[in-house]
């Protein structure tokens, strides 16, 4: 039987989601550099992953100042 997500997986799911699309526009639609970049730690944000850092809008503010061309 297929259990449904709890509610803590949902959130995790919908942020995921919402992360990915944007780093996907910053790298033109490129799957694999914005992969890379969610699963690669950045010092702008204390040399943490971005897929560990989802749940703050830490990694949607990175993602804004790297589309304005300041360096982190």
């Amino acid at each position: 039987m297929c259990r449904g997500f709890n509610t803590v997986e949902s959130y995790r799911l919908v942020a995921l989601v919402a992360v990915f699309d944007e780093a996907l526009s910053l790298f033109e639609n490129d799957a694999a550099t914005a992969t890379e970049c969610m699963i690669t730690p950045v010092r702008g944000l204390g040399s943490k992953r971005p897929l560990d850092m989802m749940e703050t809008r830490a990694v949607f503010d990175l993602i804004g100042r790297l589309e304005r061309g300041v360096l982190v």
